[in-house]
């Protein structure tokens, strides 16, 4: 879950590509999700457009904790994240798509 933080902290917030980003962390040396050395641009860019590390609204949250089954597993942006960080990587997504 770090490693995705960052990745959206670097795309977001720092204004890399996503070209950028895999390329830093072959550099780092940092072992792909299936442990390779090389990043597939492809899941960096499945995971900054993922519903799961969006922002939601508080009705939005209020509902999935009342549900009657809520989702297995949630998560939260770092600190360092903001909503409009997410909302840039979408705009951005839209521009270029």
């Amino acid at each position: 879950m770090a490693i995705v933080h960052r990745i959206v902290r670097m795309i977001g917030a720092e204004g890399m590509t996503i070209n950028a980003v895999c390329k830093a962390l072959e550099a780092e040396g940092i072992s792909a999700p299936k442990g390779g050395r090389l990043w597939s641009r492809q899941f960096v860019r499945s995971r900054i457009l993922s519903y799961v590390y969006l922002p939601h609204s508080f009705g939005e949250i209020s509902r999935i904790e009342s549900s009657p089954q809520p989702p297995q597993a949630s998560t939260r942006l770092p600190p360092t994240v903001s909503g409009g960080t997410a909302r840039s990587v979408i705009r951005r997504r839209a521009r270029s798509g």
